[in-house]
C-alpha cells in the first residue's frame, strides 16, 4: 500500500513539474501498438479471404521528425504489419498479408513547459499491402488517414514515454483488378519512447 502510494505520488510529481522548453528539437519516436480492423474478410480474385484474430494485428514503428518551441510538430512515421489469413475458397489455405504504410503527421503538443504534455494530430500518407499464399500473390497500393490524441511524460531534456490513440482508415486497390479492394475502418493504441535532440 505505501509502495504504490509512493509510485503514484512520483508520478504525479514528475507529470506536475514545470519543465525547460527547447527552441525547437529534432524527434525520433519508435514506437509498439495493436491495430484492430473491422473488416474480418475480403474477396480477391473470387476466393474469399478470412482474417485470423479478426484482422486485429500487432504494429511496428517508427516516427522522426521537428518540434516547434511553440509546440507543434511535423513528423513522417512508418508502419509495419501482418495479418493471417485463410482462403476458404481454395480449401483453407493459409496465407499472410503483408502491409506498410508512409503517414504525414501534424501534431500540436499542449502544456510545453510540463513534463506531462497532452497532445492531438492528424495524418495522411500512402500504403501498401502484399496479400501471399500458395494460391494467391497480389500487391495493394492506397492510402491512409488518421485522427489521435495521446500524451507525452518527459523524463528529461532527452527521453520520454509517450502513448496514444488514433482513429484510422485505409482504402487499398489492386491495380491490375479493379474488383480487388481492401478497405477498413479501425482503432489503433500504441507506446514508445520519445527521443528529442
Amino acid at each position: 500500500m505505501h509502495h504504490t502510494l509512493a509510485i503514484t505520488l512520483i508520478t504525479l510529481g514528475l507529470a506536475t513539474t514545470p519543465f525547460t522548453v527547447q527552441a525547437g528539437q529534432v524527434i525520433l519516436n519508435p514506437v509498439l501498438g495493436v491495430q484492430q480492423n473491422d473488416t474480418e474478410q475480403i474477396t480477391v480474385n473470387s476466393n474469399v479471404i478470412t482474417f485470423k484474430n479478426d484482422g486485429d494485428t500487432g504494429v511496428l514503428g517508427f516516427q522522426g521528425g521537428y518540434l516547434f518551441d511553440f509546440g507543434l510538430a511535423l513528423t513522417g512515421e512508418i508502419l509495419l504489419s501482418k495479418i493471417e489469413f485463410e482462403n476458404e475458397t481454395a480449401g483453407s489455405r493459409r496465407g499472410e498479408i503483408n502491409m506498410g504504410s508512409l503517414t504525414s503527421q501534424a501534431t500540436y503538443y499542449f502544456n510545453q513547459d510540463q513534463r506531462f504534455q497532452p497532445y492531438i494530430g492528424i495524418g495522411l500518407g500512402s500504403m501498401g499491402a502484399e496479400i501471399d499464399n500458395s494460391n494467391t500473390n497480389i500487391d495493394m497500393e492506397g492510402y491512409r488517414s488518421e485522427g489521435k490524441v495521446g500524451f507525452l511524460v518527459q523524463f528529461n531534456d532527452t527521453m520520454g514515454l509517450t502513448v496514444e490513440y488514433k482513429c484510422t482508415y485505409f482504402s487499398l486497390e489492386d491495380e491490375d483488378n479493379d474488383n480487388n479492394t481492401y478497405k477498413s475502418r479501425g482503432n489503433y493504441l500504441g507506446a514508445g519512447f520519445s527521443i528529442r535532440l
